[in-house]
C-alpha cells in the first residue's frame, strides 16, 4: 500500500479527519515529494566548489534530466549534459555528465525515504 492509499483508508476510518500525527506525516510527505525537483538540480555545494554546474556550453540549464535540445533549443531533451556529449562524440564528457548525474540523482532519491534523507 502506498502513502495516498495508507492516508486515504487512515482519513476515511476517522470520519473524513486527519489526526494530528497523520497530518505532519503528511506534510513531512508533501515535502519531501515537493523538493525532489529541486534536488535534480545541478547547483554549487559549499564554498571551495570549484565544479561546473549546468549543462556545459549552456549553464543556465541546471536540471540534470530535463533541459532543451542543444540544436533546437526548443525541442526537450533527455539527460542534457550527456546527450550533448554523446552527439559530440566526447566519450569522456559524456562519462563524466553520466557520473555527474548518477551521483546528483542518487542523493535526490535517498532524500525521499525519510529514514535516509
Amino acid at each position: 500500500m502506498g502513502w495516498e492509499d495508507y492516508w486515504q483508508a487512515q482519513v476515511a476510518g476517522r470520519g473524513g479527519l486527519e489526526s494530528h500525527a497523520l497530518a505532519m506525516h503528511r506534510i513531512d510527505h508533501n515535502a519531501r515529494m515537493s523538493n525532489f525537483e529541486t534536488h535534480l538540480l545541478d547547483l554549487p555545494g559549499p564554498k571551495g566548489d570549484d565544479e561546473q554546474h549546468g549543462v556545459p556550453g549552456r549553464e543556465q540549464f541546471k536540471h540534470i534530466l530535463f533541459g532543451p535540445q542543444a540544436w533546437s533549443g526548443y525541442d526537450e531533451a533527455y539527460f542534457p549534459a550527456i546527450r550533448d556529449a554523446v552527439d559530440a562524440k566526447d566519450w569522456p564528457a559524456a562519462q563524466a555528465q553520466l557520473d555527474k548525474a548518477a551521483r546528483i540523482l542518487t542523493k535526490a532519491s535517498e532524500k525521499l525515504l525519510p529514514e535516509l534523507g
